[in-house]
């Protein structure tokens, strides 16, 4: 008996309820792991930010643990099981099981299955939920604007803590981490440029998603707008979804950078790959979201030094670097040719490449850093400053922790080189950041 799930997909059971079992109000299924053998399958879903409950799926029928809350029958085990029985279709070669669990038949709570025309409905009145969060949102970041003058911040600090937590059951998990990212900035610093440009920019992005999802109500609801604002505000996109949306492509891939990120406010690992496509000489990035409290269930990614062909890539919503995923990969191992390859995709530096970054980390939705490979003519180093020469134009680097790597190379690894370059926004313009140095010959990674 093998228990797989054939599409990994979210599941909104706000319309099972029922006075004997307190269900979750809006219990949305992101993902699920299984381990086991033979006849009983442990099966572990988790909301993003916690596993939600355990079932043991057997011959006997539901046996369960809460590792939320450690009852036996709560609502995150009804909700549970509510799932399965009601989407049972996403499961392969499982055994039909009762439909009872300590004595309660769980049947009963089952909605009337309607057939419904296509998928529109169903996400229409997901969309019409999503405008009425982007709403409540809007009126946060006003909050957040009064919250700087107030003369009881501690009181609007606490009503806007618990609204932005709320945005979850409207779908925008991520509209309410960057409200708290801004409450953080104003409690432990002073608002500045810095603060005042990420208020825009949310300001911006809530703007922008109100206009795509009433643009997708009005079109029927058929699909979840293929968008930056999208991803922003909380959707999860899966490879099937996405493959439909972006046609599958074969591609080689080189790693030019790894980093893992603790981010404690979502609660999450964040594991980044940077990589470059020797074909196109486009800069993609690879990312593995591991919640604290599902470590254990999610494999982690790591530095790869070898050539990745992929299979089946497929892209994410992007502005520059674009989000990748890909069904399957064979290895192989990098060498002279392959350094001579990833050397020639360099592009020359120029006025109308640096105007559209800056376009971009001021009034682009990705909230991510934007990575390019450029030919260097020349880097400037001493002992307090560090900077590059592109072409016509020279930019100070900040300083940082590759920055100091560099200063430390010979200066023979500095000559006839490109660097992978790392934007940011800043308070004033933008900061510049070196990532790695490729020449003809090796590949050298500035990251510690």
């Amino acid at each position: 008996m093998n228990l797989l799930l054939k599409n990994l997909k979210r599941i909104d059971i706000s319309n099972f309820k029922d006075e004997g079992v307190r269900l979750l109000n809006s219990a949305v299924i992101e993902g699920a792991y299984f381990s086991g053998e033979k006849q009983a399958f442990e099966v572990e879903i988790y909301d993003g930010r916690e596993i939600s409950a355990s079932l043991l799926l057997g011959e006997r029928g539901y046996k369960s643990i809460c590792s939320a809350c450690g009852s036996g029958l709560c609502s995150h085990v009804a909700s549970l099981i509510l799932c399965y029985l009601a989407d049972a279709d996403s499961f392969e070669e499982v055994d039909k099981v009762g439909a009872s669990f300590k004595g309660v038949q769980f049947s009963k709570f089952l909605p009337n299955k309607k057939k419904v025309s296509g998928r529109g409905k169903d996400l229409s009145k997901k969309f019409q939920v999503i405008l009425s969060g982007l709403d409540i949102a809007e009126e946060l970041l006003l909050e957040l604007v009064k919250l700087q003058s107030s003369g009881e911040p501690a009181i609007l600090l606490k009503s806007i803590k618990i609204q932005a937590n709320k945005l979850s059951e409207y779908f925008l998990p991520g509209i309410g981490l960057e409200i708290y990212k801004l409450l953080e900035f104003l409690v432990f610093q002073k608002p500045n440029g810095n603060y005042l440009g990420q208020l825009s920019r949310l300001h911006s992005l809530i703007k922008e998603s109100k206009t795509q999802f009433s643009k997708a109500c009005q079109e029927g609801g058929g699909f979840m707008p293929y968008s930056v604002c999208s991803t922003r505000c909380g959707h999860v996109w899966k490879y099937g979804e996405l493959s439909s949306l972006c046609p599958p492509r074969d591609a080689s891939l080189i790693q030019l950078n790894f980093s893992v990120h603790e981010n404690l406010l979502a609660q999450r690992l964040e594991e980044t790959g940077v990589w470059l496509d020797l074909e196109s000489g486009e800069i993609h990035f690879t990312q593995n979201l591991r919640p604290f409290k599902a470590l254990r269930y999610i494999p982690q990614s790591d530095s790869e030094y070898s050539v990745v062909h992929c299979k089946g890539l497929v892209e994410y919503p992007g502005e520059y670097n674009y989000r990748v995923n890909w069904s399957s990969d064979i290895k192989e191992l990098s060498g002279p040719l392959v350094n001579g390859k990833a050397f020639g995709q360099a592009k020359e530096f120029d006025l109308l490449e640096l105007r559209k970054i800056k376009k971009l980390l001021r009034d682009g939705h990705s909230g991510m850093p934007l990575y390019g490979l450029f030919k260097v003519s020349s880097f400037s180093v001493s002992s307090d400053d560090v900077s590059v020469v592109l072409g016509e134009y020279t930019l100070s680097l900040s300083m940082c922790a590759e920055t100091e790597v560099l200063k430390c190379l010979p200066n023979e690894a500095l000559k006839n080189t490109a660097c992978l370059f790392r934007f940011t926004a800043a308070q004033e313009g933008i900061e510049v950041s070196p990532v790695c140095l490729i020449s003809s010959k090796s590949i050298t990674r500035l990251g510690l």
